[in-house]
């Protein structure tokens, strides 16, 4: 969500394993923190496109792996070092420091979003929104 308004680019299902999804079941957890840590660099991409510069964002997430990725600037595996990667060059192009901070899962206002319920059009974010070109194939803007 971004001020108020939220935006969705789920997965497409050829896409699991390309993008480093699930293989097998017991890595579901680790494709999340995936999924969410893009989900991170698709705010910042956003924020970028709108033409924000020179400030600190907030960043409310409820997935403590991805927030400690981000703050470390390193994750546990390939897919979210690449995603912490990028949105650090979308902020330090514009220099914007983003601060990421935990929220618990029940008051995640993004959290219905994350399962499918986008709520009333006008409050969704219809922007186009360049994607980087590997994960262009893999994402699509609901």
């Amino acid at each position: 969500m971004v001020g108020g308004r939220s935006a969705a680019a789920p997965s497409l299902p050829e896409s699991d394993h390309a993008i480093g999804g699930p293989e097998h079941d017991g890595e579901e957890a680790e494709a999340d923190q995936q999924a969410e840590a893009v989900a991170v660099e698709l705010v910042a991409r956003i924020l970028y496109e709108r033409g924000l510069c020179n400030a600190s964002v907030l960043i409310r997430g409820d997935n403590q792996g991805v927030i400690g990725s981000y703050g470390r600037g390193r994750g546990r595996n390939l897919h979210i070092n690449l995603a912490v990667r990028r949105t650090e060059v979308i902020g330090t192009s514009s220099n914007l420091l983003y601060v990421l901070e935990y929220t618990e899962s029940k008051l995640n206002k993004a959290d219905p979003i994350s399962r499918g319920e986008l709520g009333p059009f006008s409050k969704q974010i219809t922007d186009y929104v360049q994607l980087p070109e590997e994960l262009a194939p893999f994402l699509h803007h609901v």
